[in-house]
């Protein structure tokens, strides 16, 4: 397993983007018909997301960037991690064009995400 996706999550994707443009040279094209995401490029490669944050279920939660990691089966990792005292935040589900993903808690309380990403997406990332 590793690291295989990166997003900003924020209330602000507009200043977050000025922001991220000016200090790391990162481009932003809206992610197909989802009004509230975004890629980032660096040099017209994709090196990851940014999300706006504008839904309920965020109150409370700050800004923050969120990690997710490749894995074969997102099903087994989430019975895993239940095993090993963690827990499941975010029931798998499955996203067009991206993937199989879940969001996961250690026994501390850390969340991390798992993705097993469609064939077509792990080229694009690679």
């Amino acid at each position: 397993m590793s690291f295989y996706w990166t997003e900003l999550n924020t209330r602000y994707p507009d200043s977050a983007k000025l922001f991220y443009s000016a200090t790391m040279g990162w481009t932003f094209r809206q992610a197909g018909e989802a009004a509230d995401y975004w890629l980032v490029f660096k040099d017209e490669k994709v090196v990851g997301g940014l999300y706006h944050m504008r839904d309920a279920e965020f109150d409370g939660v700050p800004e923050h960037w969120f990690s997710y990691v490749e894995v074969d089966d997102v099903d087994v990792a989430c019975a895993t991690a239940v095993a090993a005292g963690g827990s499941v935040l975010r029931k798998p589900t499955f996203i067009p064009h991206v993937g199989r993903i879940a969001i996961l808690s250690d026994p501390a309380g850390s969340p991390i995400g798992c993705i097993s990403p469609e064939p077509s997406v792990a080229e694009i990332a690679a």
